[in-house]
């Protein structure tokens, strides 16, 4: 499978080329690189996505179709108190 080039984060990361859960993706945002659905919710927005999708966001149990140099902002929004 072929591989490409995402930002995650402002961080390069190679993904293999296709698409991507709202799991994966925020995997891809932990250091430890796994998905922990305990650990609360998360927003994921998205830019330079593919033709008629440039823009968006990725919901829970959601998918993206992938391009090459994707930029993805993944926040934690779950409560702190």
């Amino acid at each position: 499978m072929s591989m490409i080039k995402v930002i995650v984060n402002g961080l390069d990361v190679t993904v293999p080329n296709g698409f991507a859960t709202y799991e994966e993706l925020v995997a891809l945002s932990k250091e430890d690189g796994k998905y922990r659905p305990e650990k609360g919710h998360h927003s994921i927005c998205y830019t330079k996505g593919p033709e008629g999708s440039r823009e968006g966001t990725v919901l829970p149990k959601g998918f993206t179709v992938l391009e090459e140099g994707m930029v993805f902002d993944i926040t934690d929004t779950s409560s702190k108190a």
